[in-house]
């Protein structure tokens, strides 16, 4: 009876002050040393006595302790994860995997951020872009494309990975083949575009939603004003220039506007740059 109460407090000192034996092949035994001399030491665990040569430890951790996999966003934009071994006031050790030899320090210098979930950086940035605005179903207006002019910015969107939202305001005089009558495009958009990496370049499938101010002159009446909704997709390939800094995109899109007379499909396609923060 004795025996096995001894045994049964011996299991519980090993769980509460375990030690961690990191070995170069990348094991790590937890138990408690329960001896040790000039070539080894003796390891009491859970299941067994194990004995360890001195020259395959690399470390020697106490306390319960298990490999927490982190995740790091360094100050030159990249991330990185990996299983935390240690860590001090200056630096960081992790392995890419939990039972891999490779050890990696970090110093803390490097590092933005670290977090236990991953980490989706805001990157945000500014954009401009100009090009063709066609209102291709303008019917008796017979409305002529014209240059647009859109600027805004955009981030990462947190709940979604490889997602950013754009927020954008453009503008766009289409004169009309008649003298004297136009048709002025003010849009407020929000879209959202999903990254699709192929190294430098990004091809981003996009879905916008908004509204227009569309300014109205036939020549003859007081010119109107009213405000509709719009809708669109598209796509928004982007080509890294600068590592993550400076981009080149080519937009294509397909708008919806819903005014008072009806629907007005229209055509878009503009080039531009966008600078990340």
């Amino acid at each position: 009876m004795k025996k096995v109460a001894l045994a049964v407090i011996l299991l519980f000192s090993i769980t509460l002050k375990a030690e961690f034996l990191y070995l170069k092949d990348g094991q790590v035994i937890q138990g408690k040393i329960i001896s040790e001399d000039a070539e080894s030491y003796t390891v009491q665990t859970k299941y067994q006595t194990r004995r360890v040569n001195r020259s395959e430890v690399t470390r020697i951790m106490y306390g319960e302790r298990k490999l927490e996999r982190i995740y790091l966003l360094m100050r030159d934009g990249t991330k990185m994860d990996g299983y935390k071994v240690d860590e001090d006031a200056e630096k960081v050790l992790i392995r890419e995997k939990e039972d891999s030899p490779r050890e990696i320090s970090i110093s803390k210098k490097d590092i933005k951020q670290m977090s236990q979930t991953e980490i989706i950086p805001l990157n945000p940035s500014i954009n401009a872009r100009l090009g063709i605005f066609y209102p291709i179903n303008s019917q008796g207006s017979k409305l002529k494309p014209a240059i647009g002019i859109y600027l805004g910015s955009s981030m990462n969107f947190q709940l979604i990975k490889d997602t950013r939202i754009n927020f954008e305001a453009g503008f766009a005089k289409n004169k009309s083949e008649y003298s004297g009558l136009f048709m002025r495009f003010i849009p407020l958009t929000a879209s959202i575009e999903k990254n699709i990496n192929f190294g430098r370049l990004n091809l981003n499938p996009k879905f916008t939603l908004g509204g227009v101010i569309l300014d109205y002159d036939d020549g003859e009446t007081t010119p109107q004003r009213e405000f509709s909704f719009l809708t669109g997709i598209g796509l928004s390939p982007t080509y890294e220039v600068i590592e993550r800094t400076f981009f080149i995109t080519f937009d294509t899109e397909y708008q919806l506007i819903f005014d008072k007379k009806g629907k007005l499909h229209c055509l878009l396609a503009t080039l531009g740059a966008s600078y990340r923060f």
